[in-house]
């Protein structure tokens, strides 16, 4: 069925038209080349390898947020409207060539009648919805970035099927208008067979051109191409610049090692510096140790309690701790207060 063949082409040129525009938000040089590399290669796969790793590599303008529903938008509404024109053209020609005796068989018309048809009406009801969404998406109140970048895609829609269709029309009506007057002037080898099936697409062609020229015309003179010229542009994304050492880094030494300081951390203590200032230079260089020199705990616990002007106090005989008034253990040790071993002065 010549349906499988409209799908076919539908499909590759929705690829196409995608890698088209994703190229245009990015401000790439050339992006009808990357398209026209992809149509008629992508089936080779090397095309999108390359792009898609060169996409992000190259210069390329900064991309806002929603990217894939605003390219979504564009591509679908773009590739569904060139299938509805596709599809139309298709069913005027070959109702055209069908009038003309002998020239096309009834089974074969049928199907590529049938075939087209369904094509014209599968492409309007797939671009009407998203035409009417992608303007929606424009009347509201979507941040500015976002505004700026889906403007931008839906004018460069708006040129590119404008001259596409026209072109396709300018061709067409040529054809058909050169056959026309051969056929006036009787010549030879003109034939209606000929030049009736250009008389479509001259047709479709020229009204879809026609109707995005009136409304780019009119998008350009409404409030949003104020706010589009409000919006300061998308700043550019250079290359990354790869830096390549030409020597190597000599190797980070450790602290231990000869030569290195050791880390300081937050608890490492750090030697006082310069000589003692106020209370610190009547202070001893090193605390006494306890209990003194040749005595025991219990004899220097004894000669600091007579020496205390608070009066006598109860010491643990064991560990020589203070006890306090009432207490029967020592808080240190554990041992019992008023055993042989405690001593109380």
């Amino acid at each position: 069925m010549q349906a499988i063949s409209f799908g076919v082409l539908a499909f590759g040129w929705a690829l196409a038209s995608w890698v088209y525009f994703d190229a245009t938000e990015r401000g790439e040089r050339y992006p009808w080349v990357w398209a026209l590399v992809v149509l008629f290669l992508g089936w080779t796969l090397i095309p999108w390898i390359i792009y898609l790793v060169d996409r992000n590599q190259s210069d390329h303008l900064e991309v806002a947020d929603r990217a894939g529903l605003r390219q979504y938008l564009v591509t679908t509404s773009f590739t569904s409207m060139a299938l509805t024109v596709a599809g139309a053209s298709t069913a005027l020609s070959a109702a055209l060539v069908w009038a003309v005796p002998n020239q096309l068989s009834t089974n074969v018309f049928r199907d590529l009648l049938g075939s087209s048809m369904a094509a014209a009406l599968i492409g309007a009801i797939i671009w009407l919805p998203h035409w009417r969404w992608l303007k929606r998406q424009l009347d509201a109140g979507i941040p500015d970035r976002e505004f700026r970048a889906l403007y931008a895609l839906r004018r460069a829609e708006l040129l590119t099927s404008a001259f596409l269709f026209g072109g396709v029309a300018a061709v067409t009506s040529l054809w058909v208008l050169g056959g026309a007057f051969s056929a006036v002037f009787h010549a030879t080898y003109a034939g209606a067979a000929g030049w009736l099936p250009a008389l479509g697409p001259a047709l479709f062609c020229s009204g879809a051109a026609a109707y995005h020229a009136w409304y780019y015309r009119a998008a350009e003179a409404s409030e949003q191409r104020q706010r589009f010229d409000r919006v300061p542009a998308p700043r550019l994304i250079h290359r990354a610049q790869r830096v390549t050492p030409t020597a190597p880094l000599p190797p980070t030494p450790r602290p231990g090692q000869a030569g290195v300081a050791p880390r300081q951390g937050p608890h490492t203590p750090v030697a006082a510096t310069g000589p003692p200032r106020g209370r610190e230079a009547s202070w001893p260089a090193t605390p006494p140790a306890w209990p003194p020199v040749g005595q025991s705990a219990a004899a220097a616990s004894q000669r600091a309690a007579e020496a205390s002007p608070t009066g006598p106090r109860t010491f643990c005989g064991k560990c020589a701790t203070v006890a306090q008034a009432g207490d029967l253990f020592c808080r240190a040790c554990g041992s019992q207060l008023g055993s042989p071993a405690t001593h109380v002065a």
